[in-house]
């Protein structure tokens, strides 16, 4: 590398004149010499280099939700003899919908849900606690159900037998989730090589979460659980529809709540991959005259970007 820069040095000047070694900048010699920093960090909480990002594409991540409400009664539901819980006492053969006038099925009834796409951001500002945030967009369907234990019908041979007879709420939504939160690297190493670097670590998220419901329908209705060869509505069928796809007018727009995930990001360069579980704890009701309160959880897969600043 001296060879080079003397090199250089004497084609800038004239061929007759002379120079002094003592007036080289050897400066500029001792950063060609320098070799590139280093930054390494594994074993139990590890801490990530100091201004490292890693930005996040979620393509799509898959779960379910669980409907938790004790018996509730809303402005916004058709009038029931019971109130509604999330407890599902229907099993899969009593919550098949005939169809008009005849014995076939349907081959799917409503079941609760929840999944999206979005991104998300990790910043490390050098401590051992990364800042995280997400932007997603998610769908998820929940079911209540309430039951009418008291009817009774007779049998075609006269036999008097109890009925067995559901209301079902079924609720279906899309909305806007922005999660802002911390990130603590668990186990693994990190290894940054002037701007290059290599990780890969489990960590557990924390963040508090807040929904805005961009657009909720839901469907009610009365079925026939037990006596579906025996019995039907007056529209044929062993269900009853009180009302489809709308909008109830108590609900609450924006919930809040407490997202927790487990994971794992792995990455070598400019790309990476991440897995993880999570769950949603519910601050919030979905409606504002009862609770009832949607509890989620699933899986995540992410493609991470992350940028590694000198």
């Amino acid at each position: 590398m001296i060879i080079e820069f003397l090199s250089a040095y004497c084609q800038e000047t004239d061929e007759d004149s002379l120079w002094n070694l003592e007036d080289l900048d050897y400066s500029e010699l001792e950063a060609l010499r320098a070799p590139k920093k280093i930054e390494e960090s594994h074993g139990w909480f590890p801490l990530s280099p100091a201004g490292m990002g890693q930005f996040g594409f979620l393509p799509a991540f898959a779960g379910d939700n669980f409907d938790v409400a004790d018996f509730i009664r809303s402005k916004s539901f058709a009038p029931t003899s019971n109130p509604f819980s999330g407890n599902i006492f229907l099993d899969d053969k009593e919550r098949v919908i005939k169809k008009k006038n005849k014995m076939e099925s349907y081959p799917v009834y409503p079941i609760t849900s929840h999944g999206g796409i979005g991104f998300d951001y990790m910043y490390s500002p050098g401590i051992y606690i990364n800042l995280y945030s997400r932007v997603v967009v998610s769908q998820t369907t929940g079911l209540l159900f309430s039951k009418e234990p008291t009817k009774h019908f007779l049998t075609k041979n006269g036999t008097r037998k109890k009925l067995k007879e559901a209301g079902i709420l079924y609720l279906n939504e899309w909305s806007l989730n922005l999660s802002i939160g911390v990130q603590l690297p668990i186990y693994g190493a990190f290894l940054k090589v002037g701007e290059i670097g290599i990780n890969s670590y489990y960590y557990l998220n924390v963040s508090p979460s807040a929904d805005l419901v961009f657009w909720s329908g839901a469907t009610q209705y009365l079925q026939i659980a037990n006596a579906k060869s025996d019995l039907r509505y007056n529209n044929g069928r062993d269900t009853l529809q009180l009302f489809e796809s709308i909008a109830m007018g108590n609900i609450n727009r924006f919930r809040f709540g407490l997202d927790c995930a487990i994971g794992w990001n792995g990455g070598v360069g400019p790309i990476g991959l991440g897995f993880e579980l999570f769950s949603y704890i519910p601050l919030s009701s979905v409606i504002d005259d009862a609770t009832w309160k949607q509890y989620k959880f699933g899986f995540r897969w992410k493609l991470i970007f992350p940028d590694y600043q000198k």
